[in-house]
Parts: structure tokens; C-alpha cells; sequence
């Protein structure tokens, strides 16, 4: 599968930190349990969740690139022993998983059978375990020029589905939806969601940010296009936040 890991993470990148921690709070693990992120990117999501539940994390990545800066940031942290990022095929090719919470965060939509990852996803699941969802949503059908401009900005083949299409994906999957919740999109939330959530990451990613603009194309053009999502889809689009459970 060929992703274009700037693109992918736009979609992690237009929502802040507090949608998936919302989400992660609602799983009710325990000390000690364990969470798997498919969908980790560069791991800062991965390393708030087991800070905040102490839980051991083992997160799930589709591109080799993200896997690597997402162990070099655990390292760096100093969690190498609680958290680690692995190739999103590890966690199909296994025959044996088990886990007490998966957060699927911002990937199905990047997939090309997002009800196989849902199908793979129960079968890790400990008994009572519970699965968390973070996706974009259409907030109504989608014209056809607002697909494909998606699937060029994106450069994928799959778009976001709207909040009835994913609910009945998870119900096929057997799975009832315990939680819904959608929160709007924004540069300003974002901002205000990623400093309430975590100051000091917050203020950190932007002084890297900002230097990495001064010097490379490459960032300045991601920059435009991270601007460019909100004006075509900053009213089109919200973040579903989901939580399941096995019906």
C-alpha cells in the first residue's frame, strides 16, 4: 500500500490532541492493561496514553518512515520498556493477539477494506475490551468534485465516510456504538485543544515547525496544503469520536 506519509498525517494533524484522549479516557484501562493505536504516526498520541493510563502501549504503522520517528521519539522519552511502534502488517500477519483496548485512529479511511481492520481489531480484543475510533466524517454526502478533490489533496483512493455509513459498518462488524461524539475542525481548536491537552508538546512541535519552514520547501508546501484541507473541508468535515463495544 502506497501512502504518502505527509498526506496521512494531514488528517491526524486538523484535529487536536484532546479528540483521541477523549476517546482514550473512554476505554477504561487500567495500570498495567494493554492498548494497541493502529494508526500511531509519529507516536505522540501512542506516549499520552500510556502516560495518562499507565498502560502499555503498542502502536501499529502503515508507512516504515512513521514507524522509525515513532520509535525515536518513545526513546527519546524514555518509555522504550511501556511503549513501541510497529508495521501496521504485524498486526494482521499475527495469529495470536490479545489486548484490553484498541484505538483506531484516523487510518481507516486510508485502507482499502476498513471493515477488514474492524473484523481484525475483535478478534484482539480481550473479553470486555472496548475499541476506540477517530475518523473524519462527512457532515452530509459529499459531492462528487468534493471526492475527488479529497482523493488528490490526500493522494488515496478512499475518502471518509459519513457518520451513518460508519455506524453501520461497525453494527456489520458486530459491534454497538456506546459512544458518538463529533468535534469540529479548525486551526484556532486545534490550537486551543492541543495547549489544554499538552502545553508544553504543544509549543515544542510549533517552534520545530516553524524552524522547519524557514528551511525547507517541502515543509512550507505541507504547511500550505495543512491550510489548504481547512478551506476546502473545514465545514465539510468533523472528527467522529467512537467507542465500541462486541454486541
Amino acid at each position: 500500500m502506497h501512502v504518502n506519509p505527509l498526506k496521512y498525517m494531514i488528517c491526524k494533524w486538523v484535529y487536536g490532541y484532546s479528540v483521541p484522549m477523549d476517546v482514550v479516557r473512554s476505554l477504561n484501562l487500567l495500570a498495567g492493561k494493554t492498548l494497541y493505536v493502529v494508526g500511531s504516526g509519529f507516536g505522540e498520541t501512542s506516549i499520552m496514553a500510556c502516560r495518562e493510563t499507565e498502560a502499555r502501549v503498542k502502536g501499529f504503522e502503515i508507512h516504515p518512515t512513521l514507524v522509525k520517528l515513532g520509535n525515536k521519539r518513545v526513546e527519546k522519552k524514555g518509555l522504550q520498556e511501556k511503549v513501541s511502534i510497529h508495521d501496521v502488517a504485524q498486526f494482521f500477519q499475527s495469529d495470536c493477539l490479545d489486548c484490553d483496548a484498541v484505538l483506531l485512529e484516523s487510518v481507516l479511511n486510508f485502507m482499502e477494506n476498513p471493515g477488514q481492520v474492524v473484523s481484525k481489531t475483535a478478534e484482539c480484543l480481550s473479553r470486555g475490551g472496548r475499541v476506540g475510533v477517530v475518523e473524519l466524517v462527512w457532515t452530509t454526502s459529499p459531492t462528487d468534485e468534493l471526492v475527488e478533490r479529497f482523493k488528490t489533496m490526500l493522494e488515496t483512493h478512499t475518502v471518509p465516510k459519513t457518520g451513518g455509513e460508519w455506524k453501520q459498518l461497525f453494527v456489520e462488524k458486530r459491534f454497538s456504538v456506546v459512544v458518538e461524539k463529533y468535534r469540529k475542525l479548525g486551526l484556532f481548536r486545534k490550537f486551543v485543544q492541543d495547549v489544554s491537552e499538552a502545553p508544553a508538546a504543544t509549543f515544542i512541535n510549533l517552534f520545530k515547525t516553524f524552524k522547519s519552514v524557514l528551511s525547507s520547501e517541502e515543509s512550507r508546501e505541507a504547511l500550505r496544503e495543512f491550510r489548504l484541507f481547512y478551506r476546502y473541508f473545514g465545514d465539510r468535515l468533523v472528527a467522529g469520536c467512537y467507542v465500541l463495544e462486541r454486541s
